[in-house]
C-alpha cells in the first residue's frame, strides 16, 4: 500500500516538473521570438488647450495587423526630459525673415536646461553648422543669422536633411528638428515625357515638377533614426519662390515629411507668417507632452521599418507619432530602457558603441565586426564608384547648358556688340547657329540620360541621392 502511494507521489511530482519545464521553455521561446523597441510619441488635446496625462496601459500598439505588448510608458519630463533639437534654416530664404529671428531667440532661451540646441543652415544639399549642440541657450541664440537669400549650385532641403540625419550620432534622447524652409526642391526636375496627343517632339523636360522624390527618402531615413521633423514654412527667393505651383508643391512636401515622422507642419498657407511666435508656442506644448513608448515586437529575419498604429481611449486625447518604427534584429535591453531614466545629460561627441560582453569572445566578435566593415564594397554598391563617373558627366552637362544658353540668347537678341556677344554671322560652313542649338540640345539630353540612368542604378542598389553627390 505504501509502495503504491509513493509511486503515485513520484508520478505526480514528475508530471509537475515536466509541466513547469514546458511552461518555462514556452516562455523563454516567446521572449526569444520578440525584441524590445521604443519610439517617442506626442500626446495632444483634440480640443481646448488642456492636454490629458497618459498612464501606463493607456496606449495600445498595433504592428501591422498584430497587437504589440506595451512594457513601459515614460513621460519625457524632469530627469527624463533630455532633448536634442536642431533648428535648421534654409539659406535660400528671403532675408526679410530676419524680423522673425527674435521669436526664434526667445523660443531657444525659454527651453529647459535638459534641452541641447544646435543651429545649422541648409545649402548645396548639405548643412553648415553655426552652433553645435549646447545647453548654453544664450550661445545658441547668438548663432542665429540672416539667411543668405541666394541660391547655390544645388539646393534641396530634403537632401540637406538627409545629410544631417546620416551624420547625427544616435543617443537615447529625443532627437527633433525644426526646419524653416519653403520646401521647394530647386535641384530636381521633372523626368522627360513624350506628348500623348498631337505631334511628339521626343522626350521633353517640363518646368512644373511634382513633389520631390527625396521627400520619401528623407522621411524614411528620419523614421529609421527616430528623428521627429517639424517644419515651418517661410518664403524663399528666385523664380520658383514666386510660382504658386512650386510654393504649393513645397508646402505639400513639408506637410508630408512632418506628418510621417510624428512632427507638425506650421504654415499660413504659402504666405509668410507675420510672426513665428504662435507656432513656436505650439511647438513648446508638443515638446512638453511627449513620452517614450517601449513595446515588444516580433523578431524578424532582418532589421526593418514596420507600420505602427497607436490608439488610446483617454478622453480628449490624440496621439501623434511616426508612421513606422525601426525594429532591429538585436534586443533593446532593460539597461537601454533604464538609460532613459538617466540624468538627461547630452553629449555632442560621436556616440560610443556599447562595451563588448563576454571577455575574449566579445573582443573576437568586435574584431570580426571591424574586419567585416573594412571589406571593400562591390562597385555597384560603392558611392565612390558612382561619384567618379558622375562628376565628369555633370561638368560636361553644365558646360553644354552654358553654351546652349549663350547661343540661344544670341539668336533671340539680334543686337550685336559687347565682349560677350555671340557673332551670328561668323558661321562655320558645316554648322549654322540653329543647327548648333539642335546639336547642343541633343548632347544635353544624352548627358542627362546617362546621369539619370546612373542615379537610377544607384537607387536600386540602396544608395540615397545624397550619397553620390
Amino acid at each position: 500500500m505504501k509502495t503504491g502511494k509513493i509511486t503515485l507521489r513520484l508520478f505526480v511530482a514528475t508530471c509537475a516538473l515536466t509541466l513547469s519545464a514546458g511552461i518555462a521553455y514556452s516562455q523563454a521561446k516567446a521572449v526569444a521570438a520578440t525584441v524590445q523597441v521604443h519610439m517617442v510619441i506626442t500626446n495632444d488635446a483634440q480640443r481646448g488647450s488642456e492636454v490629458p496625462t497618459l498612464q501606463p496601459g493607456d496606449v495600445k500598439v498595433g504592428l501591422g495587423k498584430n497587437p504589440a505588448k506595451v512594457t513601459q510608458l515614460i513621460a519625457a519630463r524632469g530627469e527624463n526630459a533630455a532633448l536634442q533639437l536642431i533648428i535648421l534654416i534654409d539659406d535660400t530664404l528671403d532675408p526679410s525673415i530676419g524680423t522673425n529671428l527674435n521669436d526664434l531667440r526667445d523660443f531657444i532661451n525659454a527651453q529647459p536646461e535638459t534641452a541641447a540646441i544646435s543651429i545649422a543652415y541648409m545649402s548645396n544639399t548639405t548643412i553648415q553648422v553655426a552652433q553645435n549642440f549646447t545647453n548654453d541657450h544664450a550661445l545658441a541664440a547668438k548663432a542665429l543669422r540672416l539667411p543668405r537669400g541666394g541660391m547655390s549650385a544645388v539646393d534641396s532641403p530634403y537632401l540637406s536633411l538627409i545629410s544631417l540625419v546620416k551624420g547625427w550620432p544616435e543617443q537615447k534622447v529625443r532627437r527633433e528638428v525644426l526646419m524653416v524652409t519653403d520646401g521647394i526642391d530647386r535641384l530636381r526636375g521633372q523626368a522627360p515625357t513624350r506628348a500623348q496627343l498631337g505631334r511628339s517632339f521626343g522626350p521633353v523636360y517640363h518646368s512644373m515638377p511634382t513633389m520631390s522624390p527625396d521627400v520619401d527618402s528623407a522621411s524614411s531615413l528620419s523614421q529609421r533614426s527616430g528623428a521627429i521633423i517639424h517644419t515651418l514654412y517661410a518664403s524663399g527667393v528666385g523664380r520658383a519662390a514666386r510660382s504658386s505651383w512650386d510654393q504649393q508643391i513645397g508646402l505639400s512636401g513639408l506637410t508630408k515629411l512632418a506628418e510621417e515622422t510624428g512632427g507638425e507642419c506650421f504654415s499660413l498657407g504659402t504666405s509668410n507668417a507675420v510672426s513665428f511666435k504662435p507656432y513656436l508656442e505650439r511647438l513648446k506644448v508638443i515638446l512638453d507632452n511627449q513620452y517614450y513608448l517601449v513595446f515588444q515586437a516580433s523578431r524578424g529575419k532582418k532589421s526593418e521599418l514596420r507600420r505602427v498604429i497607436l490608439t488610446t481611449e483617454v478622453p480628449n486625447s490624440e496621439i501623434a507619432a511616426a508612421d513606422n518604427v525601426w525594429v532591429p534584429v538585436g534586443v533593446w535591453t532593460n539597461d537601454d530602457v533604464a538609460a532613459l531614466r538617466g540624468t538627461g545629460a547630452v553629449s555632442t561627441a560621436t556616440a560610443e558603441a556599447p562595451p563588448a560582453k563576454g571577455g575574449a569572445e566579445g573582443g573576437a566578435q568586435a574584431q570580426a565586426a571591424g574586419a567585416e566593415k573594412e571589406k571593400p564594397l562591390p562597385p555597384e554598391k560603392d558611392p565612390k564608384h558612382y561619384r567618379a563617373i558622375l562628376a565628369p558627366l555633370r561638368k560636361q552637362l553644365a558646360d553644354v547648358e552654358a553654351k546652349l544658353k549663350e547661343v540661344q540668347n544670341a539668336l533671340n537678341n539680334p543686337l550685336k556688340g559687347g565682349s560677350n556677344a555671340v557673332n551670328l554671322d561668323a558661321r562655320t560652313p558645316e554648322m549654322r547657329p540653329k543647327d548648333q542649338v539642335a546639336a547642343l540640345e541633343k548632347k544635353r539630353q544624352q548627358l542627362q540620360a546617362q546621369i539619370d540612368n546612373l542615379e537610377t542604378q544607384a537607387r536600386k542598389n540602396g544608395l540615397n541621392p545624397g550619397d553620390i553627390r
